[in-house]
């Protein structure tokens, strides 16, 4: 039996809608702030210029809804800056205090107290080579750093005791489409396309 093209085109959508819902997706933790200053040399940006810091978190859940994430669930941390450079770590804290959490409306209602205080080989800052540093989300004066055996450039961010408040955050799902998703949307495009000619 041959299906009317439009329902399986539908079908395809509705298929891949069905498989990626229950799929875990991880979240984007993130707090707006601004440079205060950029100390021992090197850092780009300007005084007063708006900086984004942000955590990648996967606990495994489907929801920004009444969820929680421990250091476990850690996949990246980066602050960026709105003249458009970039921090970037996959280094996992490992001075930890709490975690982050949200409420039943997703609202985040608890922030972790996360550092990692030396990285080999895993941060990325689009201004320089190096890739060794620091990152804090924990209160204290600095939000990042890069270093070798030559310098040290360092990021200060305002009001940085806010990343201690868990209002201070958003939550937020990181939209990456599911591979078995696209496959099911890709059958039932194929399905469109071969009804057509089918019917030519």
């Amino acid at each position: 039996m041959r299906m009317n093209p439009s329902k399986a085109l539908l079908l395809g959508a509705m298929l891949a809608c069905g498989a990626g819902a229950a799929a875990a997706a991880p979240v984007t933790l993130t707090w707006n702030t601004t440079l205060n200053a950029s100390t021992y040399g090197g850092w780009p940006g300007t005084v007063g210029e708006a900086v984004t810091v942000s955590f990648i978190l996967d606990n495994g859940g489907t929801s920004t809804l009444a969820q929680g994430w421990a250091s476990g669930d850690f996949l990246s941390y980066a602050a960026i800056g709105a003249s458009g450079w970039t921090f970037r770590s996959t280094a996992a804290p490992d001075a930890v205090t709490g975690g982050f959490a949200t409420d039943a409306t997703g609202a985040v209602t608890a922030a972790g107290d996360w550092s990692r205080t030396n990285t080999q080989g895993a941060i990325e800052a689009s201004w320089t080579h190096l890739h060794t540093g620091y990152w804090y989300s924990n209160g204290h004066n600095a939000a990042a750093y890069v270093t070798d055996a030559q310098g040290l450039q360092g990021l200060f961010v305002n009001n940085v005791s806010d990343n201690q408040i868990g209002a201070s955050w958003t939550a937020a799902l990181v939209s990456v489409p599911e591979p078995a998703s696209l496959a099911l949307l890709g059958a039932g495009l194929l399905g469109l396309g071969f009804g057509r000619r089918r019917a030519g």
